[in-house]
């Protein structure tokens, strides 16, 4: 049965759907940036324990690079963490939002089933009444005869 939510119910799903795949697209992200982390990482731990055996070796400006790197990737890090949980939020305010439509066109349909069943037992006694009045005037008119 159509209720009048039907068209909101269906643009909440598109949202849902929307908020899925941003929160999907984020998280991807969130493990990208973190591979990338720990790459970085291991590989100035590795050109530290290079530039450690020949004494000739600066590995400074490496070093610095990396950490440069490391800080930008844990500030991209930590502001893909603070969209993931903004749209995480967003995710239970448009589950809550649906669900209350939900209920809403439950209850839309449980008061249309509930008015169809009055109506057809209003028009079951309507009958049942004529049809008495029919056999109560009948049978006066077989005792008037």
């Amino acid at each position: 049965m159509k209720t009048p939510f039907d068209t909101a119910l269906r643009l909440q799903q598109r949202e849902i759907d929307r908020v899925g795949m941003a929160i999907g697209a984020e998280t991807g992200k969130l493990v990208s940036i973190e591979k990338a982390r720990e790459n970085t990482i291991a590989t100035a731990v590795a050109e530290v324990h290079a530039a450690a055996i020949d004494p000739m070796m600066s590995s400074f400006a490496y070093v610095s690079r990396m950490r440069t790197l490391r800080e930008r990737l844990e500030q991209d890090r930590a502001a893909t963490a603070a969209r993931l949980d903004s749209l995480r939020d967003e995710a239970i305010d448009v589950f809550g939002s649906k669900r209350a439509m939900e209920t809403a066109a439950e209850s839309f349909r449980a008061a249309e089933t509930r008015a169809a069943a009055a109506a057809e037992q209003s028009m079951v006694d309507d009958i049942s009444t004529a049809a008495l009045l029919r056999a109560r005037r009948a049978a006066a008119q077989e005792r008037a005869r």
